[in-house]
């Protein structure tokens, strides 16, 4: 039976993806995961065209210029953003140019306003202007080359290229259905009347952010009954009905803790059942009719952790990411963890900039049961087994999700 997490980690990623394409109005592809490659089907951009407000003119004309003998040159016309010039610039002619606007034949060079004395006739060059500033052809994006590649997520910026290229949608893989569940008797639905001895579920919406985060689609079916047969009943109808499941709740040793039960009577293979870290170390992974099923601890910190720390590369490669690993580095602690680490101990943080060097911030409330702590959480530390308090200063290996 595998035991740790690299175990876990490997068996997962043998595991085999199904992906789905589909496509998508370009406005509602942020955040999707590109099917294919987007190749420019034309230069960005497409025409020369003037970075400032200013004078297009032929830079030999200007040779010679100085405050006291300025070249005068003849003004053309007038070209604004998104209009054609209608004449060249010939020997002893300039034309006044707008930012963006499309650089008349002849002219090689620009000359800003500021530079220059001018009348709505004519214009004075008082120094040589030399070739150039001007965006050429392809300065931002080059015909045929490859803008983004298959497996990317899509930014504000991969959909901003996407859009200059005149596209109105996008291939991406269809987003994954994953069904949560969680188990608890202490647990009463957001929005009704809570009771002495009862806590709201906030498991449903925790574990359903990282979901969407990731690039899959939740489907929330609430708060199941502690009973074997309906928790069974549950996860056989979610796996219908989607591509993998999350259950909190229900995975530890107590008299109440049925899922690793509940899997043995689906005749589920059991790939891990409890690894080496806290807190959330009692993860529980099967296979059930080719679909996963992770059963997470109750405990939101707990819950949250081993999602993080185990499934999230998973998770990531199921919606179709092409770096679905974690990002891994070493960071300062900024402030220290007192207790020492009998097993693999994972916090949770967030990076920061400090005196030139990254530090890793821990945050408040580790506990088991935390929500507070994450929700700012954006990376985690691990601690090796058999370390000491970890102090101020002391470098950590961490993972960014």
């Amino acid at each position: 039976m595998i035991a740790t997490t690299k175990e876990a980690w490997e068996r997962l990623d043998q595991i085999q993806s199904n992906l789905w394409v589909e496509e998508v109005a370009l406005e509602k592809a942020f955040g999707r995961i590109l099917a294919t490659d987007v190749v420019a089907e034309m230069s960005v951009p497409s025409f020369r065209r003037s970075p400032y407000d200013g004078y297009a003119l032929r830079s030999e004309d200007t040779m010679g210029a100085t405050k006291e003998k300025p070249v005068v040159l003849k003004v053309n016309e007038v070209v604004a953003a998104g209009e054609v010039p209608n004449f060249q610039v010939k020997s002893g002619t300039a034309t006044r140019i707008m930012t963006g606007a499309k650089l008349p034949e002849g002219a090689d060079a620009i000359i800003m306003y500021e530079k220059t004395e001018f009348t709505e006739t004519e214009v004075k060059i008082f120094s040589p202007v030399l070739p150039g500033n001007i965006i050429e052809i392809g300065e931002d994006v080059r015909k045929g080359s490859v803008l983004l590649e298959k497996g990317t997520k899509l930014s504000e910026g991969g959909v901003a290229l996407i859009a200059g290229q005149g596209k109105t949608s996008v291939l991406v893989y269809r987003k994954p259905r994953v069904a949560i569940l969680c188990t608890g008797a202490e647990l009463v639905p957001v929005g009704e009347k809570i009771k002495d001895g009862k806590i709201y579920n906030t498991n449903g919406y925790l574990i359903a952010g990282y979901m969407q985060r990731f690039g899959l689609e939740p489907v929330y079916y609430g708060v199941v009954v502690d009973r074997p047969q309906i928790i069974e009943e549950n996860i056989k109808k979610a796996l219908r009905e989607c591509d993998l499941v999350v259950t909190t709740g229900g995975v530890s040793a107590g008299d109440y803790d049925f899922l690793p039960s509940v899997l043995d009577r689906m005749g589920a293979e059991v790939l891990f059942h409890g690894l080496d870290f806290k807190p959330g170390g009692v993860i529980t992974c099967g296979r059930y009719q080719n679909k996963t099923i992770f059963c997470l601890s109750g405990n939101p910190g707990s819950a949250a952790t081993s999602l993080l720390w185990v499934c999230s590369p998973y998770l990531k490669r199921i919606s179709g990411l092409s770096n679905y690993g974690f990002e891994i580095g070493f960071a300062k602690m900024r402030t220290e963890y007192p207790k020492s680490s009998r097993g693999n101990r994972i916090l949770k943080g967030k990076l920061v900039l400090g005196d030139g060097e990254v530090d890793f911030e821990l945050l408040n409330n580790q506990q088991n049961g935390s929500v507070s702590s994450m929700e700012s959480c954006s990376v985690l530390a691990k601690i090796p087994a058999g370390s000491d308090r970890v102090g101020i200063g002391d470098k950590v290996k961490v993972y960014q999700f």
